[in-house]
């Protein structure tokens, strides 16, 4: 189809910033079966719930970001390949409102200002979104897409490219948000990682 624009990715990960300067650097990788994560007043199942800096968020939306999530825990359940390497099984990721309310918040500035990147025009890079929603994190990382509609197709985007995939089956990770957002006839997505410190 003539002008359309192919679907774009991109992906950043900064794992161990804490350990470079802790003693939080004896944690060992946890492996599968792992439990989940408790459940507390940051990590939520509804994200319909989570108002992030007076966006509102559509019903259609919160359907799509729990699509998301869904598939991301799929993908981890069974382990993956991500380029030449087979990566094993690993733990459930949970919705964390402050990751959440990060992705969402750079997904609509990237379709607000038309601009596909992870660091903003004025240098914020993904880390410092986090840390600025409040999220504190010895492990983070975040995947960036463009140009694919639903959330089946920005995993398909996601799994079959290296540096996405293996954000996506990081087992270093424990929480999770997801944001998109439309503009110029197109759809941003935004996935963040973390994991607290120790």
């Amino acid at each position: 189809m003539s002008g359309a624009r192919p679907p774009r990715l991109r992906w950043a990960s900064l794992l161990g910033v804490v350990c470079a300067v802790s003693s939080a650097c004896s944690d060992a990788d946890e492996g599968p079966g792992t439990a989940a994560p408790d459940t507390g007043p940051e990590r939520v199942a509804d994200t319909a719930r989570v108002a992030c800096d007076g966006q509102t968020v559509t019903p259609e939306q919160a359907e799509a970001e729990r699509a998301v999530l869904d598939l991301v825990n799929q993908e981890r359940a069974r382990g993956a390949r991500c380029g030449g390497q087979q990566l094993a099984a690993t733990t459930p990721l949970t919705f964390h409102t402050s990751l959440l309310c990060a992705a969402r918040s750079h997904s609509l500035d990237m379709a607000t200002r038309d601009y596909f990147d992870h660091d903003s025009p004025e240098g914020q890079s993904p880390f410092e979104r986090m840390n600025e929603a409040g999220y504190d994190f010895s492990n983070a990382g975040e995947n960036i897409a463009l140009g694919s509609s639903t959330p089946e197709s920005v995993m398909d985007q996601w799994m079959n490219s290296e540096g996405h995939c293996k954000n996506i089956m990081n087992p270093q990770f424990e929480d999770f948000g997801v944001g998109l957002a439309s503009g110029n006839n197109r759809t941003y997505w935004t996935q963040t990682f973390g994991r607290p410190p120790r």
